[in-house]
């Protein structure tokens, strides 16, 4: 993700952390770190900015955590469903669930249908989260 200012935001999973550059590629902040308490990720799997707020979802503790533009912990919200790649069951029926930015300013949440047979997508056998 790259703000107004130019700053470069990169995620990195497998360090549970949010990288943060400035315009000419000089590395000025690290948000997070491994571990579940506030601020900290298991991992890093998604980042985005709203407005000039960084959010980074984190699908292995289930929540969005929102930073300041200085990487001050602002929020986290825990997200009512798990957003893994894999279909999510819910009573026999499977769906993709995903989080997107709908505009500078919002996140959506959705959830698609996931359907067996010709054409699936997914394989009946996804294990139940």
């Amino acid at each position: 993700a790259v703000d107004d200012g130019g700053w470069i935001y990169t995620s990195h999973p497998q360090e549970s952390v949010v990288l943060v550059h400035d315009a000419r590629g000089a590395r000025v902040a690290t948000i997070g770190g491994a571990g579940e308490g506030p601020g900290e990720f298991r991992t890093v799997d998604g980042i985005g900015l709203v407005g000039d707020t960084l959010w980074a979802l984190d699908r292995r503790l289930y929540r969005i955590t929102y930073f300041s533009p200085a990487g001050e912990l602002l929020r986290s919200v825990r997200v009512p469903i798990d957003l893994g790649t894999d279909p999510v069951q819910f009573f026999g029926r499977a769906f993709r669930c995903g989080v997107r930015r709908v505009r500078k300013s919002a996140l959506s949440y959705s959830a698609e249908e996931v359907r067996y047979g010709r054409g699936a997508t997914a394989s009946p056998q996804a294990p139940p989260r």
